[in-house]
């Protein structure tokens, strides 16, 4: 990660993506929030990124999902 903190059970990472998309090569910096257990185990991964100029994501990406 390019930035890393940890705080009780969650940590925040910030982080540079990239891979191609439609054969164009893309890259996105992001947030990604890991809630941990109480056995140590990742319970939930949250990740907040902005699209890529130009770029179309899969409508699955755009979505917001509400916690269960």
């Amino acid at each position: 990660p390019l930035f890393q903190c940890i705080c009780g059970s969650e940590a925040a990472h910030l982080v540079r993506s990239r891979g191609v998309v439609g054969g164009k090569t893309v890259e996105l910096q992001g947030i990604e929030i890991y809630t941990i257990d109480d056995s140590g185990r990742i319970a939930r991964i949250r990740t907040f990124f902005r699209p890529p100029a130009g770029v179309e994501l899969d409508p699955y990406f755009q979505q917001v999902h509400e916690a269960r």
